[in-house]
């Protein structure tokens, strides 16, 4: 199921839609197991037959989807026993409050992150199509107005004001076709950014006896209730190592 992501830009372009709220995250000393630090990173391990080791990426998370700031975790697992087993998102669930928290793959972040950018594209075409018609507008009537003398200045001058004063008329096409191509390319930047991130998230491996696997995971902000805890279960070889994380802000 393709889930509807979105990233903010440096840009002003302004869609509408949701509200950001900054949320903090933080070990929470509910766990069974004391949390190490590891260079300013906090950090939590789980030793059974298997060791899972969850880092806490993000103290701060942004709520909307759209700035694409989610809370992030890395997990790393030791195979302890004598088979050898898979381990991909599918083994790691979250829940906030009892209620399930979505965990996102790579293929879903990767699709909302090239979704986000190609709506993001198509908003600059239209805005550049708009404000090249305005250019125009203003450029003909300009051109065709009655010399000064003849003018009637409380009907024309205000009109005037307003087409010279529109930003399209005064920076003129070169000044528009600039604009975008700056845009398009802050916007297929912060893409690639974006992209060449995600090939850190975890995928499915086999994991031998004997040796580690991991990857980040990231969880969908919209589903984690503020001050209620935040619980990761990483279940791999048959046994379940859970992972307990304070919301506030």
């Amino acid at each position: 199921m393709k889930t509807a992501l979105w990233f903010g830009l440096g840009f002003a372009i302004s869609l509408g839609g949701g509200c950001t709220t900054t949320r903090t995250l933080s070990v929470s000393p509910a766990n069974q197991m004391a949390a190490t630090s590891e260079q300013g990173v906090p950090c939590l391990q789980s030793a059974k037959k298997n060791v899972v080791t969850v880092w806490l990426l993000t103290p701060q998370y942004q709520t909307d989807l759209r700035q694409f700031d989610l809370p992030a975790f890395r997990v790393l697992v030791r195979n302890g026993g004598d088979q050898a087993f898979d381990f991909s998102p599918a083994n790691v669930t979250a829940s906030s409050g009892g209620n399930s928290v979505h965990v996102f793959t790579g293929w879903e972040y990767c699709w909302a992150i090239n979704r986000r950018a190609e709506v993001l594209l198509q908003y600059v075409d239209r805005q550049t199509a708009q404000q090249k018609e305005q250019e125009e507008q203003a450029r003909v009537f300009l051109a065709t107005a009655d010399p000064p003398e003849y003018r009637d200045w409380n009907k024309t001058l205000g009109r005037d004001l307003a087409l010279l004063q529109s930003g399209s008329a005064i920076e003129g096409l070169p000044g528009i076709e600039g604009a975008a191509a700056d845009q398009r390319n802050a916007i297929n930047l912060k893409r690639k950014n974006l992209l060449d991130e995600a090939q850190l998230m975890l995928v499915q491996q086999t994991v031998e006896p004997g040796l580690m696997a991991g990857g980040i995971i990231k969880l969908d902000p919209a589903q984690i209730s503020r001050g209620q805890p935040l619980k990761l279960v990483v279940t791999v070889g048959g046994e379940a190592h859970e992972f307990v994380f304070e919301v506030g802000g």
